[in-house]
């Protein structure tokens, strides 16, 4: 049997991660690779942005904030504290983040360790006050236009969404084909407003286009997602297309990271990288992952490998390590 359907998980979320994965590499690739501002690509830069920019983090955001209050119920089943669990569950995101940032400036493994401590005391917190906090982050977001408190308000949605345990529960026909095919377009026509708004406010009012890019930018993650979840409930093709996904979210940190030192490495041996040909070298990176994530899945282990010293180190019990070294 595929060891990728061994354990019970959620599958949906297996394939939002790898599909938020495979947008932030087109939002990551031009710093990691370093390269320089063509006029002659401005219509394609500006494509890119409305289509990627920022989604991916965002829809990560949720995915952090899902995962998490996951992780606490299950060390909480275990008998473990959840806070202590994971609490060096973030220490460890918060030192590879760090290690990161050496080769990409943008990386964001260190912002969420640090979003994570605002979870901690929320463990216990009834769902409606924990959506509450979500949206004071997504009107601060707003006001302030700083990605920074949207991703909090995503990562407390999720946390929420979690708790109510939403997508057992809800997830199928009858609750959610209705209300997500009308949400799902979103995306068309967050990214017509987008194109809107580059051609007619882009120069003369920038105030409001930074404003307009945060709402529009929840909004269409927000649609990305249900498109997704819509095609995932309603269409068996395009279930088991978006199912490949999966294998890429299994090891969302493993290929994260790989798709940093991959694309450092090609920028390395062919300098001058134009910015078309940076989008083609990260479609080839997505469908390396991806053949190597389905091959590490299925004939080695059902946990990525950078997964794996994740898990070891979280439920590491140091006081072992404190006696071995204690005089």
């Amino acid at each position: 049997m595929n060891r990728i359907i061994k354990e019970n998980r959620i599958q949906i979320i297996d394939v939002l991660r790898g599909f938020a994965l495979s947008i932030i590499i087109f939002m990551n690739f031009e710093s990691i690779m370093k390269i320089p501002f063509n006029e002659a690509d401005r219509d394609l830069y500006h494509v890119m942005n409305v289509l990627f920019k920022g989604k991916g983090y965002i829809l990560f955001s949720f995915l952090f904030g899902y995962g998490t209050f996951i992780f606490m119920e299950n060390a909480y089943k275990k008998g473990l504290s959840p806070a202590l669990c994971f609490f060096k569950r973030i220490i460890f995101l918060f030192v590879v983040g760090f290690l990161h940032r050496y080769l990409q400036a943008g990386e964001a493994l260190t912002y969420y360790a640090v979003f994570g401590l605002f979870l901690l005391p929320s463990y216990k917190l009834d769902s409606k006050y924990i959506f509450c906090i979500a949206t004071l982050f997504f009107v601060e977001s707003t006001i302030a236009a700083a990605q920074i408190f949207s991703s909090l308000g995503m990562i407390f949605c999720g946390f929420g969404i979690s708790k109510i345990n939403f997508f057992s529960i809800y997830m199928n026909k009858k609750y959610s084909k209705q209300y997500l095919l009308i949400l799902a377009l979103f995306v068309v026509l967050s990214i017509l407003g987008y194109f809107w708004i580059y051609k007619y406010i882009y120069i003369y009012h920038i105030y409001y286009l930074s404003k307009a890019m945060f709402i529009g930018g929840i909004l269409q993650s927000i649609a990305y997602t249900l498109l997704v979840i819509l095609l995932y409930l309603h269409s068996s093709i395009f279930k088991r297309l978006l199912y490949e996904f999966a294998y890429l979210g299994r090891m969302s940190l493993t290929n994260y990271l790989m798709q940093t030192i991959m694309l450092f490495v090609l920028a390395y041996f062919c300098p001058g990288t134009t910015y078309l040909q940076g989008i083609y070298a990260s479609i080839a990176v997505l469908f390396l992952q991806y053949l190597y994530s389905k091959f590490y899945l299925i004939k080695i282990d059902s946990v990525g490998p950078f997964e794996k010293i994740w898990r070891k180190f979280t439920y590491y019990d140091f006081k072992k390590l404190i006696g071995k070294t204690s005089f």
